[in-house]
């Protein structure tokens, strides 16, 4: 299967807002038809499988249950749970296979069973899904911040930086959210300013909203 990326020539604009729209354009039949070409090695368009799961049932940018079990699956770790940690990671996987940081754990749990293909293979997806949030952007202003679909990818490219949040600010500019992440290389004590376009899972959270308030008022 060709990239749908692939037809996008990202320098026709100075801003990369036009994703959102091509987020939009997407549909949740094109998420699961990317996972299963990426699971075979014939597919690699990880920006497109990403922007495409915000297009499903199960996405939903701020359920706190994947961070909680994301805080067991480590926990299991660390208690060389091995097992048990595959299974409570299989859990979140079924449900959103874009998730980043549930590949590395992956990726770790496999290196230390013995599993080297499986191992590298889920490193592997775990880099190309934050490369995709790279190709989306720099992150270094509003016009060309990096695309993400929850707040897990701000600090899971924070973690990849090594950088520590200092603090928090939501911008609006140009009719799109932003969070811009501050913080610092604990190295060097330089400070940066990270941008990141929120507009995908903020409008998702506004529709829920909008749903609930629809459903109370035919009470």
């Amino acid at each position: 299967l060709q990239s749908d990326t692939t037809a996008i020539n990202f320098e026709d604009s100075l801003a990369n807002y036009f994703l959102v729209d091509y987020a939009r354009s997407l549909t949740a039949q094109r998420y699961f038809d990317l996972v299963d070409s990426i699971k075979n090695h014939w597919s690699h368009d990880f920006l497109t499988l990403r922007l495409a799961y915000t297009q499903t049932a199960q996405y939903n940018p701020y359920d706190t249950q994947i961070s909680q079990r994301q805080t067991e699956v480590r926990r299991l770790i660390n208690e060389e749970k091995y097992e048990a940690a595959l299974l409570l990671a299989d859990s979140i996987l079924q449900d959103n296979f874009v998730d980043i940081n549930t590949h590395l754990y992956y990726g770790f749990i496999y290196s230390q069973t013995g599993d080297s293909v499986k191992s590298n293979f889920h490193y592997y997806l775990y880099d190309q899904l934050l490369n995709s949030i790279f190709d989306s952007g720099d992150g270094l202003g509003p016009s060309t911040a990096f695309i993400v679909i929850n707040t897990r990818e701000e600090y899971a490219l924070l973690d990849w930086f090594k950088l520590k949040m200092q603090r928090q600010a939501l911008k609006i500019v140009d009719g799109y959210r932003f969070d811009v992440l501050y913080s610092i290389n604990p190295v060097t004590n330089e400070e940066h300013a990270i941008f990141f376009n929120i507009e995908l899972p903020y409008s998702h959270l506004n529709k829920l909203f909008r749903i609930q308030d629809d459903s109370s008022g035919n009470d």
